[in-house]
């Protein structure tokens, strides 16, 4: 019982530490580059209390829970599968409702360099590559399947006028699939992996029996 009360405490002290850092984050960079691309299917009328304020909750959460894991080895797979789920659902709306009606060619690679330069591109530029972190630890060593994908992804956007056939674009998703696999080799896959589930009761049992 003992034990139980000191993950639930040092849990709700990471994430009040955790929501202030996000809040944060999300006012000064954030907030103004995720309403232009939400734009499609939500525009606030009256303020944007609630999405924020869910869209701060969640990310806090799931940054708590990943910080906790890495302090306990205690993982949870409802709490891992619902992160998934969301991430799939947000990936599968960047990828091809956040540019409806838009259409172009983009054939150099480093583009993003200039994005970089004039200070505007950063956080897009970041967002390719951290966002597709969570596929690369999920799916592993299918290297030619992701890019395959990642092409098909980027002439459906052309072909349908909901964004555009980027090579930028398909070189920083890479090298975030590629951080993901280089991750999944780690400790980091023992403690995050689908196929495990540990829980505070089993914990203690196992204290216990010491």
């Amino acid at each position: 019982m003992i034990n139980r009360h000191k993950y639930i405490s040092m849990a709700l002290g990471i994430f009040i530490g955790c929501f202030f850092v996000v809040t944060y984050i999300y006012q000064e960079f954030l907030s103004s580059r995720l309403f232009t691309y939400i734009t499609n299917i939500y525009s606030p009328e009256e303020g944007d209390f609630w999405v924020s304020f869910t869209i701060i909750f969640l990310l806090s959460f799931y940054l708590a829970y990943f910080i906790f894991v890495l302090i306990t080895h205690i993982n949870s797979r409802p709490v891992l599968l619902s992160f998934y789920f969301f991430y799939f659902i947000t990936l599968i709306y960047f990828l091809f409702f956040k540019s409806i009606g838009i259409r172009g060619i983009s054939l150099n690679p480093l583009d993003f360099l200039w994005g970089i330069g004039n200070g505007e591109g950063t956080i897009e530029t970041l967002f390719n590559i951290i966002y597709f972190i969570p596929l690369g630890f999920l799916v592993g060593k299918k290297i030619i399947s992701f890019l395959i994908f990642i092409v098909l992804v980027e002439i459906v956007q052309y072909t349908f006028s909901l964004g555009i056939f980027d090579l930028s674009d398909i070189l920083l998703n890479f090298i975030g699939f590629y951080i993901g696999l280089i991750l999944q080799k780690t400790f980091l896959y023992k403690l995050f992996s689908l196929q495990l589930k540990k829980s505070i009761s089993t914990r203690e049992q196992s204290s216990e029996n010491v």
